[in-house]
C-alpha cells in the first residue's frame, strides 16, 4: 500500500580631522621610505597631513608619484605617536572596501618596515623612544599575510614572512591576546593555501608544490587544529575577564576568525569531492552528496586522514564558540550602551549580532538535515508502511525529535537575526518552518501550523520582493497555489 508522497516546500533548509596621505609605492618593499610630516597652514584645510613616500634612489629630485591617496582620521589620533597613527591606518584599511585599499596596505607595510629600521637603529645608538607594542607587531604581520590572497604564486613567501613576524612580537608579549589571535587567523589560512591546495586523494606526509615543484614535508594538521584551539579558548577566557577587553573584541575581525575555523573544516570534511564530480550537473551533485561522501575514504597515510577522523568533534568545539560569541557580544552592546558609547559603534554590534545568530542558525540547520532526512525518505516513500514496520519504531522517534529539536533551535536564531529590510532574512525562517512541519504527519494541526506560518512570511516577502520567492511558495503549496 502507497503511503501520500512526502509534501512539497522542504527549503534550502568630528569637528577637526586628520588627514594621511599616502603615496603610491612602486613595490610592496621599497628601497627606502621614510614618513615626511607638514603641517598644512592653508587657511582651507584646517588638519595635518602625514604623508607616506616611497624614495627612488634613481630619482634624484625625489618626485611625488601621481597616486595620491588623502585619509581622514579621527582628531583623538596623536600627531606626535606614529603607533597611534599606523592603527588608525590599519583601520582605514580594514572597514574600507573601496579601489585604494590595495595603495593603502602598501602604505602600512612601508611604514611598519621604517619603523622597525628606526627601532632597530634606536636599539644601536641607545637612543630613547617609545618601543613597538604587541599592536605594531599585529598589524605587521596581518600586512604581511593579506597579499597571498591576490596572488596564489607568493603563497609560502607571505606567509612565512607573517607568521615570523607573529612569532617575533609574541616572544616580546607573550600574553598578547591581539598577537595570539592573529597567528591564529594567519595559521587558519596557511593550512589551506599552503599545504591543502597541494594536496590529492594520493598524498603522504611528503608532497610536491605546483608552485616552486619542491618537495615539501606536510604538517601534523591535527596537532596544529589542537593548538590553534587552545590559543583561541586562552584568548576567549582571557577578554571575558574585563570589560575593557569585552569593548575591544567580539566585532568583525573576531567573528571571521569563526568563519575561518569553519571554512577550514569544511574543506577537510569535503576533502576529495571534486574529483569525483567533476563534470557532473549540479543538482545531481546534490542528490548524491551522501553517496559520493561515502567513497571519498581517505588512507590512513593521507595527511588529512586523523583530522577528518575528529571532523564532529571539531564541529562541536566551533559551535560552542559560536554560540559563546554571540553571549558575549550581547554583554558588549550592552556595556556600550551603559557606558554611553557613540551609537554607530553600538549599531555595528547590533548588525554583528545578527549576523553570528544566522551563523548560528545556519549550524542547527545543517545539525537538523541529518536526521530529519533519513526520517522523512522512510516515512514519505513509496513504500513507507512496509519501511516502517522494518525499521526500528524507536529509531525513528528519535530521529524525529532530533530534526524538531535543531530546527526550532534554527528558528529562534534566524528571528534573532531578521532584518527587516532584508527579505532574505524573512525566508530563512519561512524555509526552516517548512523543513519542521515535514516532520510531524501530515496534515496534522502540528504540520498545518509550520507550513501556514511559512505561507504568510512567503506572502509578504513574495510581495516586497515583486514575485523573488513565487518558487518556494509553489513548491509549499503546490497546486492550492
Amino acid at each position: 500500500m502507497s503511503r501520500t508522497k512526502r509534501p512539497l516546500g522542504i527549503g534550502k533548509a568630528s569637528k577637526q580631522k586628520k588627514k594621511i596621505k599616502i603615496q603610491d609605492p612602486e613595490s610592496t618593499l621599497p628601497k627606502t621610505n621614510q614618513l615626511d610630516k607638514n603641517i598644512n597652514n592653508d587657511e582651507n584645510e584646517n588638519f595635518e597631513k602625514i604623508e607616506i613616500e616611497n624614495i627612488d634612489s634613481n630619482n634624484d629630485q625625489n618626485q611625488s608619484s601621481p597616486n595620491n591617496l588623502t585619509i581622514e582620521l579621527s582628531e583623538s589620533v596623536d600627531p606626535n605617536d606614529e603607533i597611534a597613527q599606523l592603527i588608525a591606518l590599519w583601520k582605514t584599511y580594514k572597514y574600507n572596501n573601496d579601489s585604494d585599499n590595495q595603495l593603502i596596505l602598501n602604505g602600512i607595510v612601508h611604514e611598519c618596515d621604517r619603523l622597525l629600521r628606526e627601532s632597530d637603529l634606536n636599539k644601536e645608538t641607545k637612543k630613547k623612544k617609545k618601543a613597538l607594542n604587541s599592536k605594531f607587531h599585529t598589524i605587521y604581520s596581518l600586512a604581511l599575510y593579506l597579499p597571498v590572497f591576490e596572488n596564489n604564486k607568493i603563497v609560502a613567501q607571505f606567509l612565512n614572512a607573517s607568521l615570523e613576524r607573529v612569532n617575533l612580537g609574541l616572544n616580546y608579549y607573550t600574553k598578547s591576546i591581539d598577537l595570539t589571535l592573529a597567528r591564529i587567523e594567519i595559521t587558519l589560512n596557511k593550512i589551506p593555501l599552503q599545504y591543502i591546495s597541494n594536496l590529492d586523494l594520493s598524498s603522504r606526509k611528503y608532497n610536491r608544490d605546483k608552485n616552486s615543484q619542491k618537495i615539501i614535508k606536510i604538517p601534523n594538521f591535527k596537532k596544529i587544529i589542537e593548538n590553534l584551539i587552545q590559543d583561541y579558548e586562552y584568548c576567549e577566557n582571557s577578554i571575558i575577564e574585563d570589560d575593557e577587553y569585552l569593548k575591544n573584541y567580539y566585532n568583525l575581525d573576531h567573528f571571521n576568525i569563526l568563519n575561518s575555523f569553519d571554512d577550514l573544516l569544511d574543506i577537510i570534511e569535503n576533502f576529495g569531492i571534486d574529483h569525483l564530480t567533476e563534470g557532473l550537473d549540479s543538482d545531481i551533485e546534490d542528490e548524491n552528496e551522501k553517496e559520493i561522501k561515502q567513497k571519498v575514504k581517505l588512507s590512513k597515510k593521507h595527511p588529512l586522514y586523523q583530522t577528518r577522523e575528529s571532523i564532529d568533534k571539531y564541529y562541536d568545539w566551533l559551535n560552542k564558540r559560536i554560540l559563546i560569541f554571540a553571549q558575549n557580544l550581547l554583554k558588549k552592546v550592552k556595556l556600550l550602551n551603559y557606558k554611553s558609547i557613540i551609537e554607530i559603534e553600538e549599531m555595528n554590534c547590533l548588525l554583528l549580532y545578527k549576523k553570528v545568530n544566522h551563523k548560528i542558525g545556519e549550524k542547527y540547520l545543517i545539525k537538523a538535515e541529518g536526521p530529519s532526512n533519513i526520517y522523512t525518505s522512510v516515512v514519505y516513500s513509496e513504500d513507507g508502511e512496509e519501511e516502517s514496520e522494518l525499521s526500528e519504531i524507536n529509531k525513528l522517534k528519535e530521529l524525529q525529535k532530533e530534526g524538531i529539536k535543531n530546527y526550532k533551535k534554527a528558528i529562534k536564531h534566524f528571528k534573532k537575526a531578521e532584518d527587516e529590510e532584508d527579505t532574505q532574512s524573512w525566508v530563512d525562517i519561512a524555509e526552516a518552518e517548512i523543513s519542521l512541519g515535514n516532520l510531524y504527519d501530515l496534515k496534522s494541526k502540528e504540520q498545518e501550523k509550520f507550513y501556514k506560518r511559512a505561507e504568510d512570511i512567503l506572502r509578504k516577502a513574495n510581495k516586497v520582493s515583486h514575485g523573488k520567492y513565487e518558487h518556494i511558495l509553489i513548491d509549499l503549496l503546490g497546486d492550492e497555489e
